[in-house]
């Protein structure tokens, strides 16, 4: 599910969810019953008239308005009242002074006076007063008996009469403070509860701003507590989240809802104001807490220098008779800029805490010149909106301050994670130089491991010949006794040195999985034939059941699992002195699998159930006493189990000590074949018909590309198909293939994938963008050694039309043709009794073929299906050997810059090796092969020289196999040095026309030739070079061998 989808997906759902919810909440709405607290609200702003002391009038007044200390301390307010406002509620607020209300004269409601009124009622229906002066400053004045008593009214809510006709209301003011201003808010005529709701509207910012800076305290002691969890250093942030209480306290203090419920403003402006200079302190007390040790100075420089200003700032607050709270707002915006300037003048070197400073800074000088703007009564109008702003600025101040403690809290957790990282990365090159020490402990020991095994090998295999030779020829019964007895030890000797190699590759985990397709009866009857010896010289019986429905052929990797198998069969002939060996194979189909069911069940001596633990260790023999007299290492089944966990697989044991025990295991293989396995007996018995070529069809008419840089590879193809009589045309690189599918049409184009300069794949792209070239549409088959899990499907998304692994086996390569090759092309083969004679013949020869170390004959039949084909391409191959491998030891030593040419060659030696049946070797190349592709080039160091060692040891092992190696001196033909030289040169032309043919008809005639021994050995070197079509190094065989002429 990709992202965009994800999104359309989830605001599909949220839209659905709202739609649901308000389709549930719809019914339930009722708008009067929302209406509850409604009501007509009547603002009473404007057209008031003022009435000073001496007299004078001041009409179409609005309100809100500042009456400053120089006007009238006693100000009458007069404005109509309407019968609309009978039992409504009267809102009204003055600050610094008393209030007295009367309705047509009358008084109706009085707060912050007592005692006798500073005034008298006139007698007129206009409400007229005579007003009394006061002349004392104080704060009472006797009128007769009783003292007046002036203090503020606050918020004001008086009920208006029920019966409330049209009139006039008049409103006393009595100025608190003399020396401070009057300011008159705005006045409301409403229901109580609708006027309440209104005055909760109105707060509802200051509400939110209180319950904000709450949580942001909350939320910076919890990054406190974080810090002490993460065992850091704690910042001290309580001392922010105590600044924040007191920034709460400035919120409430001020707000509308405290002069509603609580009539001693003054006090309580006081407070805010308090309240407001001590933040300043506070912040100092934070930084001086948490980052004294970041910037010591400045911290402590802060600390003091606010602390002094605030306690002055304190002083002035309370030796001051009046409420003048601009000067105390604009001396802590003084405060502030003066901190602010302190931090500028100090070089610190911390930038980062250096920009946090000036921020917080910079936000409490803006907090203060809003309040200080905002209070300043110098306006006719006080500014409300810059009052108010003040909550905003102090939350965004908390909220910076929030989220600077949050990226501190997260760069201190970055550097403890890069502190961590750097503290890791000297571990890891502490442990990868302790891995390489252990690997290259390792590889030094695979190679002694490896050069021991070859050491020993050599003379014990010579001991053995030499043995065979004394049991053939030898009659006296002493010396044949001697002579078994040797043959017994040379064959326990082998054993326990393929045990010990084989346990070095998998503690170095060189030991790789290779999987083949493979005949299952073939290794079971192999499997029978190498144990039916040991089990007939104990005079066991041995039983195999198979189960007749598995499938024919599988895909694994058949020498390992072999390998697997015969360790536990081996194991159980030792451990059983009388009885019977069973040996069962069946399995379950699982998709385009089939998982293998193995098992060995004995009659032998039993394991104690504490044993069974010791069974798989190295070096482990159960019983040691009681066994001493079995041979073996105690290797075995610990080369077992890991081969089986490599395979994904894992041994059972069932025991019952004194009876026997039982082994098994499951190992899932890909199907190969659905053909069923039947009698596996009579399949081994017809196996060799399997590999018999029967020519199914001709094409004479039929062209095909080739492209391979590997002559023998070519050759190969080309025997394969020369019964079908299809004319083809070779290429040895990407670039000549493409010249010649410009030129020409050809009907089907086979691409091996891996060759120098251009591969397969870029050639066939290169093919594919000629549209107008002649095989733009032609078939193009790729070639590849490389027949991994996925490599078919990989191809065919790259563009090809089809996919043959290597080596070719000639049905599949027929049935790739007979798909592709136009149907007028494809014509019945003609019965041929002679072909049909001589193949049968073919078939047979085999069993004629020497034993050669790692050759499977019955392997490189399969690929080269008839004696003159195996024959020719063993030749090729044992041309081949000394070339190229002075070649791939050229790259070696220039690994660094050769290393995908490396690649490519050890990949041509692989696909050789594995035409031909030599399996090990072609797998000892693939691992270098691996090497390469992935930069492994301690692998490559520890494996070149042995793979060059098996690969050049070849040139011995296949010397007077089908006659290799043996041709007659005497046969050749001796030839003068002008013919030799015209011979030279018309090699030396055909490779310079790329004329492979005539190249290859001069070489043979060259190595006819009874030539002079100096020449010799270039001889045989041009020989490689033409058969490898390297082209300059040829010309450059030839030069020399015409100047030694």
């Amino acid at each position: 599910m990709n992202r965009r989808f994800r999104y359309i997906l989830g605001t599909v759902v949220v839209f659905i969810m709202i739609c649901l919810i308000v389709r549930t909440l719809k019914p339930l709405f009722n708008a009067e019953e929302m209406m509850l607290s409604a009501g007509n609200a009547y603002e009473l702003n404007s057209d008031w008239t003022l009435r000073y002391a001496d007299g004078t009038e001041e009409k179409g007044v609005s309100l809100p308005i500042n009456l400053p200390a120089e006007k009238s301390d006693v100000i009458t307010m007069m404005h109509s009242v309407s019968s609309d406002y009978e039992g409504l509620t009267l809102s009204f607020y003055a600050e610094n002074a008393s209030f007295n209300l009367l309705i047509d004269g009358k008084p109706l409601y009085e707060a912050g006076v007592s005692g006798t009124l500073p005034f008298e009622l006139g007698n007129g229906d206009r409400g007229d007063l005579n007003i009394t002066e006061d002349v004392d400053d104080g704060q009472s004045k006797k009128y007769g008996d009783e003292p007046f008593i002036k203090k503020e009214a606050g918020e004001v809510a008086a009920d208006l009469p029920a019966n409330l006709k049209d009139g006039m209301m008049t409103i006393v003011l009595t100025r608190v403070y003399v020396k401070e201003s009057i300011y008159i808010h705005e006045a409301f005529v409403a229901k109580r509860d609708v006027r309440i709701m209104e005055i909760l509207r109105n707060s509802l910012e200051e509400v939110v701003s209180f319950v904000l800076i709450q949580l942001m305290s909350v939320l910076i002691v919890i990054l406190d507590v974080a810090r002490y969890v993460l065992e850091r250093r704690v910042k001290g942030l309580y001392v922010a989240a105590l600044m924040g209480i007191d920034a709460m306290a400035f919120i409430l203090f001020k707000s509308s809802l405290t002069r509603t419920f609580f009539s001693q403003v003054k006090l309580f402006g006081k407070a805010s104001v308090l309240c407001l200079d001590l933040i300043p302190l506070f912040l100092g007390w934070v930084y001086y807490n948490g980052f004294r040790n970041i910037f010591p100075k400045l911290s402590k420089g802060m600390m003091g220098f606010l602390t002094g200003i605030t306690l002055i700032i304190l002083m002035i607050e309370g030796s001051s008779e009046g409420q003048n709270i601009e000067y105390v707002a604009i001396l802590t915006g003084v405060n502030f800029a003066a901190a602010c300037f302190l931090i500028l003048i100090m070089q610190i070197k911390d930038k980062e805490n250096y920009i946090i400073v000036c921020m917080d800074v910079f936000g409490l000088i803006c907090l203060g010149v809003a309040v200080a703007l905002g209070l300043n009564q110098n306006f006719k109008r006080r500014n409300e909106i810059l009052f108010h702003s003040a909550d905003v600025f102090l939350v965004l101040f908390f909220f910076s301050l929030m989220i600077q403690n949050i990226f501190m809290l997260l760069s201190e957790y970055k550097e403890s994670v890069e502190r961590t990282e750097k503290t890791l990365e000297k571990q890891v090159i502490l442990a990868e130089e302790a891995r390489a020490e252990a690997v290259a402990a390792n590889e030094a020991k695979g190679i002694f491991l490896a050069n021991m095994s070859h050491e020993i090998r050599t003379p014990i295999n010579a001991v053995l010949g030499m043995d065979d030779i004394i049991l053939r020829e030898s009659n006296d019964k002493k010396i044949r006794e001697y002579a078994m007895d040797i043959h017994t030890a040379g064959l326990s000797l082998l054993s326990i040195i393929n045990d010990i190699l084989d346990l070095s590759k998998i503690e170095s985990g060189k030991m790789e999985i290779v999987p083949v397709d493979y005949d299952l009866s073939s290794m079971i009857h192999d499997l029978t034939n190498m144990i039916m010896l040991r089990v007939q010289k104990k005079n066991l019986k041995f039983e195999v059941s198979v189960n007749k429905e598995l499938p024919s052929r599988l895909f694994g990797d058949d020498v390992r699992l072999k390998q697997v198998i015969t360790n536990v069969l081996t194991n159980a002939v030792k451990y059983t002195e009388s009885g019977t060996i069973w040996m069962r194979v069946s399995g379950i189909r699982d998709g385009e699998d089939e998982i293998l069911h193995v098992e060995v069940e004995d009659t032998g001596i039993g394991i104690k159930k504490e044993d069974i633990g010791k069974l798989f260790e190295a070096f482990q023999r159960i019983e040691e006493k009681r066994n001493r007299n079995i041979e073996g290492t105690g290797l075995g089944m610990n080369i077992t189990m890991n081969l089986l966990r490599m395979m994904g697989s894992k041994l059972q044991v069932d025991s019952e000590y004194g009876k026997g025990s039982k082994f098994y295991f499951d190992v899932r293989q890909k199907i190969m074949s659905e053909v069923p396995i039947g009698d596996f007996e009579e399949r081994i018995k017809t196996i060799g018909e399997d590999y018999t070529y029967e020519r199914s069809f001709i094409a004479p008419g039929a062209d095909i590309l080739v492209v391979d840089d590997n002559s023998m590879n070519r050759k190969v193809f080309m025997a394969l198909l020369k019964p079908t009589k299809i004319n083809i045309t070779e290429a040895d690189s990407g670039m000549k293939a493409i010249e010649l599918a410009m030129s020409r049409h050809f009907d089907i184009i086979f691409m091996d994938h891996m060759m120098p300069e251009m591969d397969g794949v870029e050639a066939f792209h290169r093919i594919r963008s000629l549209p107008e070239g002649p095989c733009s549409d032609t078939p193009i088959f790729i070639l590849t050694a490389n027949a991994v899990a996925g490599a078919k499907e990989r191809y065919l998304e790259e563009g090809f039309d089809g996919f043959l692994s290597k080596p070719v086996i000639a049905s599949k390569l027929e049935d790739a043709l007979r798909e592709r090759l136009p149907k007028e092309l494809i014509l019945p083969a003609p019965f041929d009794e002679e072909e049909t004679d001589k193949e049968g013949e073919d078939s047979g020869f085999l069993d004629e073929l020497p034993v050669v170390d790692g050759l499977d004959w019955q392997v490189a039949f399969l690929h080269l299906p008839g004696k003159e084909l195996l024959r020719s391409s063993l030749r090729d191959f044992y041309s081949i050997i000394r070339l190229h491998g002075e070649k791939l030891n050229r790259m070696k030593e220039d690994l660094r810059n050769e290393r995908d040419a490396y690649r490519i060659q050890v990949h041509g030696m692989k696909s050789a090796a594995a035409s031909v049946g030599i399996i090990p070797l072609a797998g000892m190349a693939k691992i270098l092969e691996f090497a390469a592709r992935d930069g492994d080039d301690k692998r490559i160091e520890a494996l070149h020289d042995i793979f060059l060692n098996e690969w050049m040891s070849y040139q011995d092992k296949l010397k007077g196999v089908m006659g290799l190696g043996e041709e007659a001196e005497t046969e050749k033909t001796e030839v003068d040095k002008e013919a030799l030289g015209i011979l030279l040169c018309s090699i030396g032309q055909a490779m310079e026309d790329m004329d492979i043919d005539s190249a290859d008809d001069g070489v043979k005639k060259l190595m006819g030739l009874k030539l002079p021994e100096v020449l010799k050995e270039d001889a045989e070197q041009l020989g490689l070079l033409v058969a490898d079509l390297d082209g300059d190094r040829a010309s450059e065989i030839i030069d020399r061998m015409l100047k030694a002429i």
